[in-house]
C-alpha cells in the first residue's frame, strides 16, 4: 500500500502567524520551513513548530495529521494524534504518554464516526 507524504503548518507571513493552515510538500532550511504547495506549486513559509504529517488516515473527509486532536462525544474525552515509537497513535495525552492505542486500531474500532468529533490541533491555542 502506498501511502500519500504531505505535510501542513500554518502560514507565517513577514514575521505574522495566521490562522491559515497550508498542506503539501515540506522543505526545511536551518530554522526555517516552507510548504510547496501541491495546487499552485508556491513555496509559503510556515512556523516551523506547527509542521505535522499526514497519517494517511481520514476521518469525516478529513485528513488526520499529527497533532489533530479528536473528541468522544459521550465523555468529552480528547485524544491527540502523534507519532510514537514507530507508529501512529491515539494518545491521551499531548507527549503521546499515558494510554494509547494505535491510530488503525482506533479508525478501525471507532469506524462509526458518529462517536467522536475532530476539534482542533495542538497549535489552535497558540494564537489566542
Amino acid at each position: 500500500m502506498e501511502r500519500e507524504i504531505l505535510f501542513r503548518g500554518k502560514v507565517r507571513e513577514g514575521g505574522h502567524l495566521y490562522k491559515t493552515w497550508t498542506e503539501g510538500s515540506l522543505i526545511v532550511d536551518g530554522d526555517k520551513c516552507w510548504i510547496l504547495s501541491d495546487i499552485n506549486s508556491r513555496k509559503i513559509e510556515i512556523d516551523p513548530d506547527t509542521k505535522s504529517q499526514y497519517t494517511g488516515y481520514d476521518f469525516k473527509n478529513r485528513k488526520l495529521f499529527d497533532g489533530d486532536i479528536l473528541q468522544f462525544k459521550d465523555t468529552q474525552t480528547l485524544r491527540y494524534v502523534c507519532w510514537y515509537q514507530g507508529k501512529w497513535i491515539v494518545a491521551d495525552q499531548k507527549d503521546c504518554k499515558g494510554d494509547n492505542m494505535d491510530l488503525h486500531s482506533f479508525c478501525y474500532y471507532q469506524s462509526d464516526d458518529s462517536k467522536f468529533n475532530f476539534v482542533g490541533t495542538i497549535w489552535d491555542d497558540k494564537l489566542g
